[in-house]
């Protein structure tokens, strides 16, 4: 199966051995079934919002599946909103067979009129117990125009569907320069590498920043409540102008190996340096 997304905001699934769309979605033609102002609260009856069915397409800025088994999907529009598809169910639009207020839940970051685009979505799958029913969701983008560079981390949890979604938490990582890249860096002690063990986020002027998974899994409570994960520093800019080749060898230690090791870095006088980085890495 191939996820397709169109820049005017339709989104289709297509089964390649079977040669037919299973699901297409659109912005334009829906109703929502719930929605999670700001991203912290339980999706609701006194939450449905509403959407004019000649309501414009939306252009979608990013995408990322939302769930283990390629049933949700979150996508990222030049408005600022956030939704969750259902990709599992017939689309209405090849025979009017499901309700399509069923099928998706937006998030809201922020309340403002004016919104930035989400131009950057990823997703990791929660508990290593249970991967099915919940994770997070990396977002860069989507609060109030003005407001200052932060990469969004909410902790989404679902008993049952879309229609059971709520965010647990959400943590908000101040950038000290402008939003450049982010990875993932995966659980290999996972099946299917489907948990995250680190996140490496690069800011201009060069600046890369890591912070550890356990930490940004770990968080329970309230926005106000909760400490702020501390991100490890690269010791040396990473140049973006006229930038050398960087390789980095990243090694997982255990605070018995290497105790006092928090981050090191061997700089080779040549075209292509060579960093070798080793994190006090205290897992989950």
């Amino acid at each position: 199966r191939v996820l397709i997304a169109y820049e005017k905001g339709f989104l289709v699934l297509w089964d390649v051995s079977e040669d037919h769309a299973i699901a297409v979605r659109g912005y334009g033609d829906l109703h929502m079934k719930g929605q999670v102002t700001g991203a912290q609260t339980h999706a609701s009856e006194d939450q449905i919002d509403n959407v004019d069915e000649n309501e414009e397409e939306r252009e979608i800025c990013s995408l990322c599946w939302a769930s283990r088994g390629g049933s949700t999907v979150a996508v990222g529009y030049i408005t600022g909103d956030i939704l969750l598809w259902d990709m599992t169910a017939v689309s209405s639009r090849q025979g009017k067979q499901t309700d399509v207020s069923s099928n998706v839940v937006k998030l809201q970051l922020a309340s403002g009129s004016r919104r930035l685009p989400v131009i950057v979505l990823h997703w990791s799958a929660g508990s290593a117990k249970d991967t099915t029913k919940g994770g997070k969701l990396f977002v860069y983008g989507g609060d109030d125009m003005g407001s200052e560079e932060v990469l969004t981390v909410l902790s989404l949890e679902s008993s049952n569907g879309l229609e059971s979604v709520r965010c647990a938490s959400r943590v908000d990582l101040k950038l000290d320069g402008s939003f450049a890249d982010m990875i993932l860096i995966p659980d290999t002690g996972v099946p299917d590498k489907i948990r995250t063990s680190a996140l490496f986020i690069l800011t201009n002027p060069g600046q890369l920043n890591f912070y550890d998974g356990g930490a940004l899994f770990s968080a329970r409570k309230s926005e106000e409540e909760y400490a702020q994960p501390e991100a490890q520093k690269f010791p040396v800019v990473v140049p973006t102008i006229d930038p050398s080749i960087t390789v980095t060898d990243m090694y997982s230690l255990t605070g018995r190996e290497h105790p006092s090791i928090s981050l090191k870095a061997n700089c080779r006088t040549s075209n292509i340096r060579e960093y070798e980085m080793a994190f006090d890495w205290w897992g989950s």
